[in-house]
């Protein structure tokens, strides 16, 4: 399980994660929400230590990674990070 960091360097950074790690974060999600990657078990639900921390489901890496790829191609502009984590939380609220 990686670090506790911010939900956006964790958006920022996606292309370096594995697509079967899990996002999750403190809700409510915004780009500062405290947040980390990790496997979910096998048996499904959160890894004990995020759930015992208070940290909730947030979206899959590979989930993510669409997101983003269908962000770009419809936008008209080099979106900043801050753009991308913004679309990936609506997602993640409203289609998840």
């Amino acid at each position: 399980m990686e670090p506790v960091t911010k939900l956006i360097d964790i958006i920022g950074s996606l292309a370096s994660y594995d697509d079967e790690l899990t996002i999750v974060a403190v809700e409510p999600w915004t780009e500062n929400s405290n947040a980390l990657v990790a496997y979910e078990p096998e048996e499904g639900g959160l890894p004990p230590e995020p759930a015992n921390a208070g940290i909730k489901y947030f979206l899959e890496i590979f989930t993510a990674n669409e997101v983003v790829e269908g962000f770009l191609m419809y936008e008209n502009k080099n979106p900043s990070a801050s753009d991308i984590c913004q679309r990936i939380i609506y997602y993640a609220i409203n289609y998840a």
